[in-house]
């Protein structure tokens, strides 16, 4: 259930990340060789100088290696369950990525600032409320460029994350104090993914992102920058990018393209290939190499390739392929005129 969460989860938000580079932290377990009980914010991959996997490949793939270490060595998961030391780590980051950009536009007005996305996996079990409000207040209130997503993996009891929500009155801490902006989103994975239908997972993933954003932006009052020039425009192709390999034109965007239906909109592009936008909001792809772009996602194209190659193969195999394939091995039927 986890590496599902993970996989599905992670392909939604990994989209807006430029370097698919994450930290990745684990909570609860009690390792013997450390002077500490139990480790409540670890380096899940146990590196313990850097954190961060490449991926969300690489996010499973740490999951999966802490699983197999519980099984295999002397290390177990072990509760209490403390939100706030993961918290407070993901905290520290964004405000120094804030520090780092207010201190960038004064030489650069131009510098994007970066936002930052907390994804915490969780069966429901927390055993430090309090403070688990009081950091998500503190980071709240101090206006720092972070989104908590909080995904409920299971059936049991998620009262305590949707308090964390917040959704129908400000959150507030042990001293009064009621967050001055909403920063968290909780998800019931299990209950939202049993409808199978990933454009409403990834809406309910994905929905107080823009206005948690917004309200990060407006209490610094960050400018809106002028749209950076897309790298090739989908609307402009120049004469050697107007025809395909066998001369023809290339089709025009799909007239009944709907975009909450488009299962490959949030999978993440290989290697040299970049997402853009039309205008009106249709996705297309950049070859960043060869400059040339296509409406389908390269990994669309790659597996109606595979699966043509496989009906091709088997069409080969049949009684009438090979009949046909003896007959042209004779070479042109005319010279036996």
């Amino acid at each position: 259930a986890y590496q599902h969460a993970i996989r599905i989860i992670g392909n939604i938000v990994s989209i807006y990340d430029t370097d698919q580079m994450y930290p990745v932290w684990g909570f609860g377990l009690n390792v013997p060789s450390e002077a500490t009980a139990v480790l409540h914010d670890f380096n899940l991959n146990f590196n313990k100088e850097n954190p961060e996997v490449h991926g969300i490949h690489g996010i499973e793939q740490a999951y999966v290696n802490a699983v197999n270490a519980i099984s295999t060595t002397t290390i177990i998961p072990s509760g209490p369950t403390f939100f706030a030391p993961i918290l407070k780590k993901a905290g520290f980051l964004a405000g120094e990525s804030h520090k780092e950009y207010m201190k960038a536009i004064q030489t650069n007005p131009n510098t994007r600032p970066e936002y930052h996305i907390l994804l915490m996996i969780t069966d429901g079990v927390i055993d430090d409320m309090k403070q688990t409000k009081d950091i998500i207040v503190r980071i709240a209130n101090t206006k720092i460029p972070l989104s908590v997503i909080i995904v409920g993996v299971g059936n049991e009891d998620f009262s305590k994350m949707e308090v964390l929500d917040a959704d129908d009155e400000p959150l507030v801490d042990s001293q009064g104090t009621a967050a001055y902006r909403d920063i968290v989103q909780f998800i019931p994975f299990n209950k939202i993914a049993a409808a199978n239908d990933m454009s409403l997972l990834a809406r309910e993933t994905l929905h107080e992102i823009p206005a948690q954003f917004m309200s990060y932006v407006d209490a610094h009052n960050i400018e809106p920058l002028a749209p950076a020039k897309a790298k090739y425009s989908a609307n402009e192709y120049d004469a050697g990018d107007s025809k395909d390999e066998d001369g023809k034109e290339l089709e025009a965007a799909p007239i009944d393209y709907n975009i909450q239906a488009d299962p490959w909109l949030n999978a993440p592009v290989p290697p040299g290939w970049t997402r853009e936008f039309t205008d009106d909001g249709k996705p297309y792809y950049v070859n960043d190499s060869e400059q040339k772009t296509q409406w389908d996602h390269p990994a669309a194209v790659a597996f109606l390739k595979k699966i043509k190659e496989k009906e091709e193969a088997a069409k080969a195999g049949s009684v009438e392929a090979q009949a046909a394939n003896a007959f042209d091995s004779f070479g042109d039927w005319a010279s036996f005129e």
